[in-house]
């Protein structure tokens, strides 16, 4: 993640906004921790530095990672479920079974 940042920095305008664009695509698949150590990157820029580009890839990329951080809850939550669900062997009481095809 350091070498996708360092290659951004003090470049020309095209090349940020590719740099950006590329982040911003593979968020939703970054593990948890890439996660925080791009956040760390994007803290350590001064204010004094944010620029309209920055501050729109700011946006899609924290609201691309809240939503990847929510659809890891999800699934982690549904898994916990399922495990319960399997090890007591029986659908909960006041649930019907769904059948998928």
């Amino acid at each position: 993640m350091d070498q996708v940042w360092k290659c951004q920095q003090g470049k020309h305008e095209e090349t940020v906004r590719v740099v950006y664009g590329l982040i911003n695509d593979v968020v939703e698949d970054l593990p948890p921790q890439l996660l925080e150590a791009l956040f760390a990157k994007i803290a350590e820029v001064p204010p004094a530095e944010y620029s309209e580009m920055y501050l729109l890839f700011l946006k899609d990329f924290t609201l691309r990672a809240l939503e990847a951080g929510e659809r890891t809850r999800e699934y982690r939550s549904t898994r916990r479920r399922a495990q319960t669900e399997s090890s007591a062997g029986s659908v909960p009481a006041g649930e019907e079974e769904v059948i998928s095809y």
